[in-house]
């Protein structure tokens, strides 16, 4: 099944990319600015058309899409008769609705993700987080050929664990708390059954979390959850759309500090909050398929989220470098120089390429797993 996770997760990016450029070309369409061209895929063509002063193409290379839009590139040739409909003439409002729209379209996809994800599946209640009693036992622990200790001992769906060590256990953080400092050590667990009083010593397995080697017992908290109609799931969704929002800015506005320079330079280790390549993100979405739909899905949407967020940075040229452009321009009135920006455009390019390519060494040679 691992294979057919690879290429769900890798069609999923594809889409993203084509919806993204699909947006934006809908947005200039929609306010009358001209799309000279508009493809699915990239380099030579299978098939072509024109319509409407737009070139469609499907390109050989199925790995996203691509939109030209008359006047963004500083270098292009326009016509007179052409000048109105292009972006460069086109007023303030106009040109800050096509390049926002790109992202506006993956904020709503990750939104559907979410949706489908609280209508189908519920969310958990908060009592997990309140409880040490066990939820599912996995009888491999997850991304390893090894029985779990949990299943080994015996362990059932609706146990509860109620000390470690003769440490009482209340709540599901107690629990990691307490296994985490005991790799590959017995352990002796308290856990009640149905109001009888079992004794139980598994040897923990020796897990590497984020480079330091945690005791893990193969199981799963107990998480209820809500149901959701399709009119409390769209609010549902929405809700979720705000939170990750919210995450998605907080890690981004890190991805530039002292902790993550550190970490990018190898000086510090790496943890689950850590910034990752599309390499990691690939990745933990294929795990995140093996542990059940609704991770998944979670973890998607998460991904689209932080794909149309990124790309609202004011830097050129992401769409929020376009953006910045726009707001200068409306405040000085004056034009940019867009040669200009190229240059920057370029220095910009080289100095995520060079972070990208180091966050895809650290995913491959130090992958973040989830917790």
């Amino acid at each position: 099944m691992t294979g057919f996770y690879i290429v769900l997760v890798i069609l999923i990016l594809i889409f993203t990319i084509i919806e993204h450029e699909t947006g934006h070309f809908l947005a200039a369409k929609a306010v009358g600015i001209k799309a000279t061209h508009f493809s699915v895929g990239f380099g030579p063509e299978i098939v072509g058309w024109d319509r409407g002063g737009t070139r469609y193409a499907i390109k050989w290379v199925m790995a996203g899409g691509s939109v030209r839009i008359l006047g963004m590139n500083p270098e292009e040739e326009i016509s007179e008769e052409d000048l109105p409909y292009s972006y460069a003439e086109a007023p303030y409002w106009k040109r800050f609705i096509v390049v926002v729209a790109g992202s506006v379209a993956n904020i709503l996809l990750a939104f559907l993700f979410f949706f489908v994800l609280v209508l189908s599946f519920g969310l958990p209640t908060q009592a997990n987080l309140n409880s040490s009693r066990i939820g599912a036992v996995t009888r491999y622990y997850p991304g390893t050929k090894q029985v779990s200790p949990a299943f080994g001992a015996g362990l059932k769906e609706g146990d509860q664990i109620t000390s470690v060590n003769g440490v009482k256990a209340r709540k599901w953080e107690d629990l990691t708390n307490q296994l985490g400092p005991h790799p590959g050590e017995k352990v002796t667990i308290t856990v009640n059954r149905d109001g009888k009083t079992l004794v139980l010593t598994p040897t923990l397995l020796s897990i590497k979390t984020n480079g330091a080697a945690k005791g893990k017992l193969g199981i799963e908290p107990y998480a209820p959850r809500e149901r959701y109609n399709p009119i409390t799931a769209f609010w549902g969704g929405a809700k979720f759309v705000g939170l990750e929002t919210a995450a998605v800015v907080k890690g981004i506005g890190s991805l530039f500090s002292l902790t993550n320079l550190k970490v990018l330079l190898g000086m510090k280790p790496r943890t689950i909050n850590s910034p990752q390549s599309i390499v990691g993100g690939a990745r933990l979405s294929v795990e995140a398929a093996r542990r059940g739909p609704d991770v998944f899905l979670a973890l998607m949407g998460s991904i689209i989220l932080v794909i149309g967020i990124f790309n609202l940075l004011p830097l050129p040229p992401l769409d929020g470098g376009h953006v910045l452009v726009i707001v200068i321009e409306k405040l000085s009135g004056r034009k940019v120089d867009m040669r200009k920006v190229a240059v920057v455009s370029w220095a910009v390019i080289i100095v995520l390429s060079i972070i990208a390519l180091r966050l895809a060494i650290l995913d491959i040679f130090n992958p973040i797993k989830l917790p």
